[in-house]
């Protein structure tokens, strides 16, 4: 708690091995766009050897750059470290202790408050900060460092909550609406959370994410029983999981309660409590023409702004990744996201009623059409010129974020786009890219992000228990 802590992300381990200083832990080749790049392990062999890394991100191109903890720690186990200690410079005292996650790089890791480390090899202080002023670091770390770690992997069961309202429609009652929400959120912090220290120990209520959607659900569901003019029946779904990669939804779609081929579409609410001025976005509403055409009909009581896209990722997804017309409600984004601070007093109650008498006419018009909507794949979002700071390597896989160990299930693959044309299909497991093994999600965001767009890579999938390499042609976006 004061000399040490256990990093997250990190696995069982016990070995010896000589220390390598490898700055801010950072290797991101063409960071924020084209214009600069950052490498702290370049010409440095870290086979066998525990990575050394310090707290905090540079100054690259003008701009602080961010680099998240678990970003550091993959990549030290992808540069082929066997260990990594981050150290803190921080003013000497209690070091918080970090949540545990979910998902293992496989090599031990501790963080060590740099105070304590300074027995070890004096003068780091004073060599971490002319580092840190650009001088450089010429100090050789000598010696070797022994770390053991034991971590217990615990499991638990989490439950979706779901109900039917049955349609009035003898000829259409065997096919769902699905009306849906999560309602798990993050507990007392942890990974996910934006507190400063990851929260540890304060409640996060999720009165937006999504206590709102969940409640905005509850009173629809209750309306649409008394008016008893559903064609349709209407399953209602309180969805787990969602914060931990849509884990709920997507057992759902895997294991149904009804054939997934009788769901004729989804309306997905997460987020729908700081509606200001009665807006509301509809996200993914491309994904059938019908969406645009009943809510410019329905005269709606909210603000609506379509959007054809999906920003963010929420229960939706797993049923437009089984070709089912979804959109998701979302009133926008706020400071108190995935904050303790995200409490009831925040609330537009008015807005979400407002959101709510919106759904139900939905709802009602999408179970009461005589024909079941008919999908349309989204398009990518547009993409950047080449010439902007901002763009970013795109794919264009949609991966399953349940956990695995050996590679990542691709639960869709968006048309017309690098991994469509590359050939890669939903249901493949990806086992590497451009040639760097992937044992699970991280480790695929990881790699995905040194990508640069126009560069020609080659991948490797899993396909009915064969290996197939593809070559891929990287986007931008």
């Amino acid at each position: 708690g004061f000399d040490f802590e256990v990093l997250p992300f990190t696995a069982s381990g016990k070995l010896e091995a000589g220390l390598v200083f490898c700055g801010y832990g950072i290797s991101f080749p063409g960071a924020l766009g084209s214009h600069a790049s950052w490498d702290d392990f370049a010409g440095k062999d870290m086979a066998g050897k525990i990575a050394v890394v310090i707290e905090g991100s540079p100054v690259v191109g003008g701009v602080q750059f961010k680099e998240s903890l678990w970003q550091k720690i993959y990549t030290a186990k992808q540069k082929g470290a066997s260990g990594i200690l981050v150290l803190s410079d921080k003013k000497r005292g209690y070091l918080l202790p970090y949540a545990s996650a979910r998902t293992s790089s496989r090599i031990p890791g501790f963080k060590l408050a740099l105070a304590s480390f300074e027995n070890f090899q004096p003068g780091m202080s004073k060599a971490i900060a002319a580092y840190r002023d650009g001088e450089g670091f010429d100090l050789d770390l000598k010696g070797k460092v022994r770390l053991t770690l034991e971590v217990n992997k615990k499991r638990g069961e989490a439950r979706n909550v779901i109900a039917m309202i049955p349609g009035n429609n003898k000829a259409l009652a065997d096919e769902y609406v699905v009306l849906g929400g999560h309602y798990d959120h993050l507990g007392k912090g942890g990974e996910g959370s934006l507190e400063l220290g990851s929260g540890h120990g304060k409640i996060h209520n999720g009165a937006d994410d999504n206590a709102s959607g969940i409640a905005v659900l509850i009173e629809v569901a209750r309306k649409l029983r008394e008016r008893k003019k559903l064609g349709r029946s209407l399953l209602l779904i309180a969805f787990s999981g969602e914060e931990l990669g849509l884990l709920g939804s997507h057992h759902f779609v895997a294991e149904p309660s009804v054939p997934v081929s009788s769901i004729t579409s989804m309306v997905n609410l997460d987020m729908v409590g700081r509606s200001k001025n009665n807006y509301v976005a509809v996200l993914s509403a491309g994904s059938s023409e019908v969406f645009a055409k009943i809510l410019a009909d329905i005269d709606p009581a909210a603000s609506v702004s379509l959007s054809d896209s999906s920003i963010g990722s929420s229960d939706h997804q797993s049923f437009l990744a089984n070709k089912i017309p979804a959109v998701h409600f979302f009133s926008g984004t706020h400071s108190d996201y995935h904050r303790a601070s995200d409490d009831f007093e925040k609330l537009n109650y008015q807005g979400m009623q407002r959101i709510g008498t919106t759904v139900l006419k939905l709802v009602e018009r999408l179970s009461n059409l005589p024909e079941r909507p008919a999908f349309v794949a989204l398009k990518p979002t547009k993409k950047l010129t080449a010439k902007s700071s901002g763009a970013r390597p795109y794919v264009g896989t949609i991966p399953d974020y349940v956990e695995g160990d050996n590679g990542v299930k691709l639960s869709g693959i968006t048309p017309g786009s690098p991994a469509d044309k590359a050939g890669m299909k939903a249901g493949d497991i990806l086992v590497r890219l451009n040639g760097k093994k992937i044992d699970d999600i991280y480790d695929f965001t990881n790699i995905l992000r040194e990508l640069l767009p126009g560069q020609k890579i080659s991948v490797k999938v899993l396909r009915a228990g064969k290996e197939l390499e593809l070559k891929l042609l990287v986007g931008q976006r």
